[in-house]
């Protein structure tokens, strides 16, 4: 698994020399032997090949309000100034916009939803309209509820695996 490093096998035929009675044979051949291991070792080759790894995702959006993340945080064990024990985000993923609102109860989210909805759509310079929303499973976005103003909208709904962004 693995050989002398090169440096180690270049200065190998000279060790050679200082031990062996022909020295020039013994050198000769060790120097031909450790050229060669290093021209065709796989593992040398493979260890110097390099790779570029995708970063971007393949479900990314492109255009405003294509897709939109949401979660809701909470609750904290010291609430907040008024009451709120949890907050709600809304990021677009493709200008990386985010919307925070504050909660007093996890029951706030359709109305949040609602007013984050209006103020995007209506920040948008092209009259985008939400297409996607990908969510975890949290109840508050699996209502009847949160359900029917997505399909009334015409928003697909993406659930994502529990703790998961």
């Amino acid at each position: 698994m693995g050989h002398l490093g090169e440096k180690a096998l270049q200065n190998l035929p000279t060790s050679v020399q200082e031990f062996a009675a022909s020295s020039k044979t013994a050198s000769s051949a060790i120097s031909k032997l450790s050229s060669q291991l290093i021209e065709h070792c796989e593992h040398c080759i493979a260890a110097k090949f390099t790779s570029t790894i995708s970063r971007k995702a393949s479900s990314s959006a492109t255009a405003f309000l294509e897709l939109v993340g949401s979660d809701i945080c909470g609750p904290f064990s010291i609430q907040a100034i008024e009451g709120y024990k949890y907050f709600i985000t809304f990021l677009d993923f493709a200008s990386r916009w985010l919307v925070v609102k504050l909660l007093r109860a996890r029951s706030e989210a359709l109305s949040s939803f609602r007013e984050v909805k209006a103020l995007l759509e209506n920040q948008s310079k092209s009259g985008d309209k939400f297409r996607r929303l990908r969510t975890d499973n949290a109840k508050e976005y699996t209502s009847s509820e949160f359900k029917k103003l997505l399909a009334d909208s015409g928003i697909r709904h993406e659930l994502s695996a529990p703790y998961t962004p």
